[in-house]
């Protein structure tokens, strides 16, 4: 339950240029506020975070920023077994934002819940921007953004708002509104 409040603020939960192994944890409750503020829950940058068996929620961001849940830049991210739900953005990546910075860099989300997250730009429960996406035999549903903005998934090539370099396998999206 921490905050940041000033401006450029990272990861109020956990903020890391490391890399960052979560396991059997709760990250809840927290926020980062100010311009450009990022990560309410974690943020982790040029390195790789691992989530497994564990569940961030509740955590938000204000001031037009990024990823109320989880952000990762330039890294790899890793979602097993674990849930994401209840956060939100005042910007996009409302429960888990993946940025690859144009390196070639994967985000895989396995066996996991991600749920109830808001964002109000786009992106509501996953934001990809330029990476990969994998989401294989998860849940992604009741999630919130603007009209065709990714309720559920926003996953964007080259800042195209087209879809790119993304996986669902045997996966649930559903009942995400605008």
């Amino acid at each position: 339950n921490n905050t940041t409040a000033t401006d450029l603020s990272f990861g109020a939960g956990i903020s890391s240029f490391g890399d960052v192994i979560v396991t059997n944890s709760l990250i809840d409750s927290n926020s980062t506020a100010g311009a450009n503020s990022v990560g309410g829950g974690l943020f982790v940058r040029s390195a790789d975070l691992t989530i497994t068996d564990s569940t961030v929620s509740n955590n938000t961001t204000t001031g037009g920023a990024s990823g109320g849940g989880i952000i990762v830049a330039n890294g790899n991210l890793l979602v097993m077994g674990s849930t994401v739900s209840g956060n939100s953005a005042s910007g996009q990546a409302g429960g888990i934002g993946f940025d690859s910075n144009g390196n070639p860099v994967t985000a895989t989300i396995v066996n996991s819940t991600v749920s109830g997250n808001t964002a109000t730009s786009f992106g509501g429960g996953i934001s990809n921007v330029n990476g990969t996406l994998n989401i294989q035999h998860s849940t992604v549903t009741n999630n919130t953004a603007p009209a065709g903005s990714g309720s559920g998934v926003a996953s964007y090539s080259d800042g195209a708002m087209l879809i790119g370099n993304t996986v669902v396998l045997s996966s649930i999206i559903s009942d995400n509104t605008n």
